[in-house]
């Protein structure tokens, strides 16, 4: 079989020939600002207004220790009220990145081994556990892989996205997208391959790491997938260009899916046989005429190669906080403008992934701000946290795109919220909280939880909050603990 390894070269020049058409900064038109809705005042909106509303959801997070973090899941009325789900063990003071597959049955996660130089050195190990199997003993799944990224899952729990740097230095390396395909604990016995014809070998084995992106870093300094498109077979990623046409691109690529994966490698197979076929028949065919076996064979006609294109270029600098709407057609995320008076601020863009256009997005009443991470309502509405202008805590909103509905969420009488996760049923918003009153100074975290009746609760304490805290939410049914 030909394995996307094999075939990366043409995602290479693929990724190159959209981002040379994009072109950079010089070439590409400055997006223009959405028009700005009346302005409404900015509201500190006071407490509870209800009951806590009640989830069949469960929030995902992760607590750090020096040298062993815990993945918990909690009740959101009453986050004390908390499940252990595993405990994992690490290099002392370098706590896992980890992620839980979307059925909740496999947690994925890096570590820094010992021998790793640190962090940034792309010698993480990636490993699984399946909840589901007796031991919880972890798999190792790949090693050299970006301790910086966590694993990205496909919809259906099968196959995990990676990053890695890999070159004798860091200016000289590549930059790739991984995947490796996970089986569970529970799958079916794998169907016996059939009993072959003489003379034809099994099609070969696909590598366990497939290289699906890739590319110098002189060229690309960065991938990072983001989605997967509503056709159920592609995935959006951000390439961060390099260079002198320093830009951020979102493209798309397919197959990601496993049942598109799966059909190509089909594909892969059966050219395989068909030529091993066609090689016996001649063979066989020139040793009933008294002849030699051909000197020539028939090669498997390549398998067609997986497709990566642009789609829309959206900073002609680096951005970040990426968040894909719920319909898959929108990304929001922030961009960094220097504002009349030399400052910088963290402004709001969205990228229509429809009609290809990025364009910075207005909040009513925020003429200027410090703008936090947006997070994507389960209806397309969107969560903007900021810090106002005028000094203050920081601000939290829930609005429509036009600016006509805006929904001020309860904030605390300090700091700052940074969105995070809404739970699927949007009841309760997971939210890293910090004390301080500036992006520069930010000060201690904690995971809150913030309802649209104006509760709030903390969830973890400062040690151990950040970033890459909360996993996500699942279904109460779903989450697998360990046998008492």
């Amino acid at each position: 079989m030909k394995t996307l390894a094999w075939m990366s070269g043409g995602i290479t020049i693929i990724v190159l020939a959209f981002a040379a058409a994009c072109g950079g900064s010089d070439s590409s038109p400055t997006p223009s600002p959405s028009p700005t809705p009346t302005l409404s005042p900015l509201i500190h909106t006071p407490g509870p207004t209800g009951a806590p509303p009640e989830t069949d959801f469960r929030l995902i997070y992760r607590e750090y220790t020096p040298q062993e973090d815990i993945i918990w899941s909690a009740l959101p009325t009453d986050p004390n009220q908390r499940q252990e789900i595993v405990r994992i063990t690490h290099r002392d003071g370098y706590g896992v990145k980890a992620s839980l597959s979307p059925d909740a049955t496999i947690v994925a996660y890096l570590s820094l081994p010992e021998a790793a130089i640190g962090p940034d050195s792309s010698q993480a190990e990636a490993f699984v556990i399946d909840l589901k199997s007796n031991e919880r003993e972890p798999v190792m799944i790949a090693t050299g892989v970006d301790y910086n990224y966590t694993p990205f899952w496909s919809p259906d729990s099968r196959l995990i996205y990676l990053r890695q740097y890999a070159g004798p230095e860091f200016l000289a390396a590549n930059v790739m997208i991984v995947r490796v395909t996970v089986t569970h604990a529970d799958d079916k016995t794998p169907t016996p391959t059939p009993t072959l014809p003489p003379g034809i070998a099994p099609a070969p084995t696909p590598e366990p790491v497939e290289v699906v992106l890739k590319d110098s870093v002189a060229h690309v300094l960065s991938f990072a997938p983001i989605g997967f498109a509503d056709d159920k077979k592609s995935m959006f990623f951000v390439q961060e260009q390099g260079g002198t046409e320093a830009s951020t691109l979102i493209g798309i690529y397919s197959p990601a899916t496993t049942s598109g994966v799966d059909a190509l490698h089909k594909l892969a197979d059966d050219a395989w046989y068909a030529a091993q076929q066609e090689n016996q028949r001649l063979a066989d065919e020139a040793a009933a005429n008294g002849l030699p076996p051909p000197e020539t064979t028939v090669t498997p006609a390549p398998t067609p190669t997986p497709d990566a294109r642009f789609v829309v270029q959206i900073s002609d600098q680096a951005a970040f906080d990426y968040s894909l709407s719920p319909d898959t057609h929108k990304v929001a995320y922030l961009n960094q403008q220097i504002t009349d008076t030399g400052d910088i601020r963290n402004q709001i863009y969205i990228a229509d992934l429809i009609s290809a256009e990025a364009k910075p997005f207005g909040v009513p009443g925020v003429p200027d701000g410090e703008f936090l991470r947006p997070e994507w309502y389960l209806d397309g509405r969107i969560t903007i946290g900021f810090l106002p202008a005028s000094g203050g805590p920081g601000q939290m909103l829930l609005m429509t795109l036009d600016g006509t509905d805006i929904l001020f969420l309860y904030q605390s009488a300090s700091g700052f919220d940074i969105p995070r996760w809404w739970s699927p049923d949007g009841k309760w918003l997971a939210v890293e909280h910090r004390s301080g009153g500036s992006l520069a100074n930010p000060g201690d975290g904690t995971i809150d939880l913030v309802s649209l009746t104006g509760q709030r609760f903390t969830v973890l304490g400062t040690a151990a909050a950040g970033p890459d805290t909360v996993l996500g939410w699942r279904n109460k049914d779903d989450i697998v603990l360990p046998e008492e």
